[in-house]
Parts: C-alpha cells; structure tokens; sequence
C-alpha cells in the first residue's frame, strides 16, 4: 500500500463514540486522532504512518481504498523496499 483513503459514512457520530483513526507521528509520542464523521475524508501513507483504530461504542462505517505501486524514485528491485 502506498496510499490509503478512508471516507466516513456515520450519521450524528460524536467523539465520546470513540472509533477514531489514530496516526502517530515520530516524536515523543505523538498523535492525532481523526473522528469517523459522516462525510470525512483522511488520506495518509499507510507505509510510513504507523495507525491504529481506536475502540469504537457504536457501529462505525467507512469506504478504505488502498492504492498501491512504487514512490517516485522507487522500483520493484528496490532492496530498501519492504517486502510483502
């Protein structure tokens, strides 16, 4: 995965629902969490934002597209790029 876009379909969700999408960032424990609220839309690098979804105290939905392929530079014989 290179891309990954998640669209929210919950109605009236509010952040005592929990459910948030958690990327951390690379200091000192750091994050931010994004509320899956009807029409929100969140795109990151799956492959170099560590993520989590956060426990959820109602039915959550989302649409997830996963994009894949090579960053610009990169190619399939690329010894750095992970293996999968």
């Amino acid at each position: 995965r290179v891309l990954t876009a998640i669209y929210y379909l919950n109605a009236d969700w509010h952040e005592t629902l929990g459910g948030a999408l958690r990327l951390h960032g690379t200091h000192n424990g750091s994050f931010i969490d994004f509320t899956p609220k009807e029409d929100s839309l969140v795109l990151f690098m799956a492959e170099h934002v560590v993520h989590e979804v956060r426990p959820p105290k109602a039915t959550r939905w989302a649409l997830s597209i996963w994009f894949t392929g090579y960053m610009e530079g990169e190619s399939i014989s690329d010894p750095k790029r992970k293996k999968k």
